[in-house]
């Protein structure tokens, strides 16, 4: 909104003098903002994937795999359906419609994962299996889509396609990310170690090798041929996958990123177009529409085949808010030449209608979710409990409970709950 009222949408129009004097239209200048914004987007991608619990994923990849999966292909398919159709002149900016066409189709499969988490948490849901098994989904989509759209930008902004150099960045790209999370990871926690023993409260040193670690991704993928972006994707999924990297740390860094550097990043957008002067309504309706059905309807049928089908309103309605990633791979695309300025207004709009309307839509559905389900917790007053390890303690409670646990397995299914995530249940 900033970036709107002082660029050319508002100051701009009304007020044109005072708008060059603040911001003179000078390429040193110019360039200088963009870096700052750039350097902000970066870190905006690291905090990100440092959001990513990889090893919790991981082992709920089986449902989690076949919804995000599909509300890959799904929303790419029915976006295609409708965008190929539109007028030729919202492609005058292409030679290939098709192509164009595919390109936004992509953009329109990634879902808002902060979005959705903050919309969970809001009705309660965040701590429930149910919530695991979405914010998982939804991991994995943001992993695949942003492979997929930094393969394509890569492809794309090739002079002319050669099979054998897609294939190599193809291949190069799935070798980076499977040793990043493996060996980097190990690289990234024996860093975080040795800065911790060095610093007070490990804070510095963990934010000097978090920054250091994606500089040197990005450096990585940039050699590969994708985008500097994903590099820093990755060495956030990396460095929040460390043990080492407490929830302080975590809140400092995201505190960092969003109080200076995304705020920047989001106001640049503001001052470079005249929002006024690109918005179409139809156009931004009919994005809004098909983002939205096509990644509710891409989330529902995977909910339905990974037999989740109880809850697949509450699973399709968290995929569909578009949030600041649309913002942020629509912004990269028109960067690159291959959106027009209406059109990626059109998918400004869609973000921000999608995520406002996403918390009250979601509250209507979880209604009539049960957190529980079919089992109620007494928890007594004045109880003191001496364990040495987590299934001593879950023993105990259930011999208070006076629940027959050894009969129907209950210890053995809370143990392999809180093995996927700890939740404290």
């Amino acid at each position: 909104m900033v970036g709107i009222i002082l660029g050319p949408t508002i100051l701009g129009s009304f007020f044109p003098k005072i708008y060059n004097f603040i911001f003179p239209q000078n390429l040193v200048q110019v360039a200088m903002l963009d870096t700052l914004g750039w350097f902000g987007l970066f870190l905006v991608l690291l905090s990100t994937g440092i959001e990513v619990d990889f090893s919790s994923i991981w082992k709920q990849r089986k449902n989690a795999l076949v919804i995000s999966t599909l509300d890959i292909i799904v929303p790419i398919i029915f976006s295609m359906a409708f965008i190929y159709f539109l007028p030729s002149r919202y492609f005058e900016f292409s030679d290939n419609k098709f192509i164009t066409s595919f390109f936004i189709s992509i953009i329109m499969t990634i879902s808002a994962l902060p979005i959705a988490i903050r919309a969970l948490r809001e009705v309660g849901i965040m701590k429930s299996d149910l919530g695991f098994l979405i914010i998982s989904a939804l991991t994995i989509n943001d992993i695949i889509g942003w492979i997929i759209f930094t393969l394509l930008l890569s492809l794309f902004s090739m002079k002319f396609f050669d099979w054998e150099i897609a294939i190599k960045i193809t291949l190069y790209t799935g070798v980076f990310t499977f040793l990043a999370l493996n060996v980097g990871k190990k690289v990234v926690n024996w860093l975080f170690s040795k800065v911790v023993n060095q610093d007070s409260d490990g804070v510095q040193g963990i934010l000097a090798v978090l920054i250091s670690t994606g500089v040197v991704f990005g450096l990585i993928t940039l050699e590969i041929g994708i985008h500097t972006l994903f590099g820093f994707f990755i060495a956030g999924i990396v460095a929040g996958d460390s043990p080492i990297f407490t929830k302080s740390a975590r809140n400092t860094v995201h505190n960092f990123v969003y109080s200076i550097f995304a705020s920047l990043f989001f106001v640049n957008i503001g001052l470079k177009i005249n929002f006024f002067e690109s918005f179409n309504l139809f156009l931004a309706l009919f994005i809004t529409f098909v983002g939205i059905t096509g990644r509710y309807l891409g989330a529902w049928i995977g909910s339905t085949l990974s037999k989740n089908i109880k809850y697949r309103n509450i699973i399709s309605i968290a995929h569909t808010p578009g949030g600041e990633m649309h913002i942020v791979v629509s912004l990269i695309a028109l960067s690159f030449g291959l959106l027009n300025k209406e059109l990626f207004v059109a998918i400004v709009f869609a973000a921000i209608l999608s995520s406002i309307i996403n918390g009250p839509w979601l509250a209507v559905a979880s209604k009539r979710f049960n957190y529980l389900e079919s089992f109620e917790v007494l928890v007594y007053p004045g109880i003191k409990l001496e364990a040495q390890c987590k299934e001593q303690v879950i023993s105990k409670l259930l011999d208070l409970l006076k629940l027959e646990y050894r009969e129907v397995n209950i210890l053995e299914n809370v143990l392999d709950r809180e093995d996927i995530v700890c939740s404290g249940l």
